[in-house]
């Protein structure tokens, strides 16, 4: 079984999640054939007794495959991802979260979940490596998510910088514009999982309004009120 830790402490605690979603990345089997195979994910339960070794798991999600199936598959982890930024505990704050991800035959026949083409952490693949999917609500939702990624990114260039090179200059987080102005937003219907019953388009701009409105008279007023009677 392949063993996965996430870690949740910098997301905010204002946001409301909506839907979560984890991504894994299969290869073909390296056993030849293409028998049917099913990937099922597991979350750690922390006991609440600390003496103890014994360590259980609940069954989250399961989905069905094939042996020489290459692409992304995708598990529902809403209400886990729901749990675990309600429910943190010192435990998971220092350790993370962990997910166990189990290949099993038709048969019940357990298999390597690395022999089968799962694409681990760490693999030296970044574009491959398993990762959740988070849709949240929230005040100021995309100033946050901007430095969650800038915290993501430094973290990645700092376990991937050699010893002894120079470090880049840091980037600088994201700043809303002052004034008012239109910003992307990118509506992907695949994403938000309705693309199977929407059939055109396949995304589309949206845009949004970010910036204070300055008119009229300089009056605080919210981003989309731009219309004056």
């Amino acid at each position: 079984d392949l063993h996965i830790t996430f870690n949740t402490n910098d997301v905010p605690l204002d946001l409301t999640l909506v839907q979560a979603m984890l991504r894994v990345y299969k290869q073909p089997s390296l056993d030849a054939g293409n028998q049917n195979l099913t990937i099922s994910i597991y979350r750690r339960l922390y006991a609440r007794q600390q003496d103890t070794n014994i360590v259980n798991y609940r069954i989250l999600h399961s989905v069905n495959t094939t042996a020489n199936f290459k692409g992304w598959l995708e598990f529902n982890l809403t209400q886990t991802l729901r749990f675990w930024l309600q429910h943190k505990t010192l435990e998971q704050l220092q350790q993370g979260h962990e997910v166990r991800i189990s290949v099993t035959e038709a048969d019940e026949v357990h298999l390597s979940a690395l022999d089968s083409g799962i694409m681990p952490p760490h693999s030296g693949l970044s574009s491959m490596e398993p990762y959740i999917v988070g849709y949240f609500n929230g005040p100021e939702l995309l100033v946050k998510i901007q430095k969650l990624r800038f915290k993501r990114e430094l973290h990645k260039r700092k376990a991937t910088l050699p010893s002894g090179m120079m470090k880049a200059p840091p980037v600088e987080h994201y700043r809303p514009p002052q004034s008012c102005e239109r910003l992307n937003f990118t509506v992907d219907f695949k994403e938000l999982q309705m693309h199977n019953w929407v059939i055109a388009p396949k995304k589309f701009e949206a845009y949004f309004c970010g910036g204070g409105c300055n008119f009229p008279l300089g009056t605080k007023m919210n981003a989309t009120n731009h219309a004056i009677v």
